[in-house]
């Protein structure tokens, strides 16, 4: 099992990293993410990625802001559609999220339509491209997909994993994952993030490709 948890700090990226002096450090195991909050009405703007390896690519296709569903990358097809079971196991682990928050007299997160599309998108592209990265290998972070989808945000958050577990027990064992991780569950058990959206990718060797992305 690998995971990850990325969090939008301020205008900087932090994936398991040290930020210093404004520019995003090379992940390196020097602590957990510090999560500040941007300026009231500020935009989150793309930032340089000194830690993408891969060779640049064609981008992906622009996202209709109007439409939740998942497009194709440049010549490729979809990896997998909102059917089941990916979309049951999706909807698992918002249900499970939800009652890890509940528990703790927190409020549900919503679904949100905008933010279902980029997580499976974040997913596809992940198992189309072989890799497993809150950075693609174009250097975009999922807050630079937020701002291209035209969805406004003060504070936001990624968690990322996979497992091999069949069917819908992979939902609860993603959990599981997540929950005994400090920066996962920060970002899970978070009272300032009221919207989610969750993305469930097949990987072609099995298992699967979870992406969660939380809003205020």
């Amino acid at each position: 099992m690998m995971r990850r948890v990325m969090t939008w700090t301020g205008g900087l990226l932090c994936a398991g990293c040290l930020t210093r002096g404004g520019i995003p450090a090379i992940l390196q195991p020097v602590g957990p993410p510090v999560e500040t909050v941007s300026p009231a009405g500020a935009r989150p703007s793309p930032q340089p990625t000194p830690f993408a390896r891969t060779s640049p690519a064609s981008p992906p296709s622009p996202m209709d802001p109007s439409t939740p569903s998942v497009p194709a990358l440049p010549g490729q097809n979809p990896t997998s559609s909102p059917g089941e079971p990916a979309e049951a196991i999706a909807r698992d682990v918002l249900v499970l999220a939800n009652r890890e928050r509940e528990s703790r007299g927190l409020m549900v997160l919503t679904d949100d339509s905008l933010l279902t599309g980029a997580a499976r998108y974040r997913s596809d592209d992940m198992v189309a491209r072989a890799y497993f990265s809150h950075v693609d290998p174009d250097g975009m972070s999922p807050f630079s997909l937020l701002q291209k989808l035209g969805i406004s945000f003060h504070r936001a958050a990624e968690n990322i994993c996979w497992n091999g577990e069949p069917g819908r027990t992979a939902a609860q064992r993603a959990m599981e994952r997540w929950m005994s991780s400090s920066d996962h569950r920060a970002s899970l058990l978070d009272a300032r993030y009221r919207k989610t959206g969750i993305g469930v990718s097949v990987r072609p060797a099995g298992g699967w490709i979870f992406t969660q992305l939380f809003t205020d």
